[in-house]
């Protein structure tokens, strides 16, 4: 990979471009939802914290 670039400009094929942005996008949205569904839920405290420290 050239340096300077960004992974998601290395694609050749817009299309797989787009499926790797949106499995990122995907996996950001599913591990914000998981935390702030247990730290809402009064699962662990350690999660709960780390949850309210990733939001502040």
């Amino acid at each position: 990979m050239p340096r300077g670039r960004t992974p998601y400009e290395c694609f050749k094929n817009d299309r797989h471009r787009l499926f790797a942005l949106m499995s990122r996008d995907v996996r950001i949205v599913l591990v914000a939802a998981i935390l702030g569904g247990a730290g809402l839920a009064g699962a662990h405290p350690a999660l709960h914290s780390l949850m309210l420290g990733w939001m502040n």
